[in-house]
């Protein structure tokens, strides 16, 4: 790639790059999956501002509203602390992603 004087490059983060591909390889190994267990509980960690939290976000097969919005608020964006809704079939795809590789919390 060409660079210009006075221009900026901008790279695509590597990290971003390894969950973008490690969620995508998840989506095409899901089809013919069993489905999702009624009650999902996911552990998330916030880098920027080290709060943690255990969350079920689905219980008896509904999504918890009050459990969605602990995820949105830790998940906000770290610089200006905007918090917007996380789509539910993400964490659902994080969840399966924890459980077929058997990862332990």
């Amino acid at each position: 790639m060409r660079h210009f004087p006075g221009t900026a490059r901008k790279a695509f983060p590597a990290p971003l790059f390894a969950v973008l591909a490690v969620l995508s390889l998840c989506r095409f190994s899901s089809a013919g999956s069993p489905p999702l267990s009624a009650d999902r509980t996911i552990a998330l960690y916030n880098i920027h501002s080290q709060e943690s939290a255990v969350i079920e976000y689905c219980s008896a097969g509904a999504y918890v509203p009050q459990a969605l919005s602990a995820v949105d608020r830790l998940l906000r964006d770290p610089l200006n602390g905007e918090v917007k809704s996380i789509d539910p079939k993400l964490l659902d795809l994080l969840f399966e992603l924890h459980t077929k590789i058997g990862a332990s919390d």
